[in-house]
């Protein structure tokens, strides 16, 4: 866990600090099976709302192409 009290992006630690909970939280997603050629880099844009296709924000899940919110339950009529 990274703790980012100023704003949820930015932590007031020292960055030996910061950096070895970075690496922490790398390592522990590897073991997780988790492959990217950038882990952090690749969780960080996930809540973004303007990147393409399907993103997850704090207003649910938008399809940012259509810039509209998509239900997360479909009905049997779907």
């Amino acid at each position: 866990m990274i703790p980012l009290p100023v704003g949820g992006i930015l932590s007031e630690e020292p960055m030996d600090i910061v950096s070895k909970q970075v690496q922490h939280l790398t390592d522990a997603l590897k073991s997780l099976g988790y492959e990217h050629y950038n882990v952090i880099m690749s969780l960080s844009t996930l809540s973004l709302p303007v990147s393409p296709a399907l993103k997850i924000t704090d207003h649910g899940l938008i399809n940012v192409n259509e810039g509209k919110t998509v239900p997360l339950m479909m009905s049997d009529d779907a």
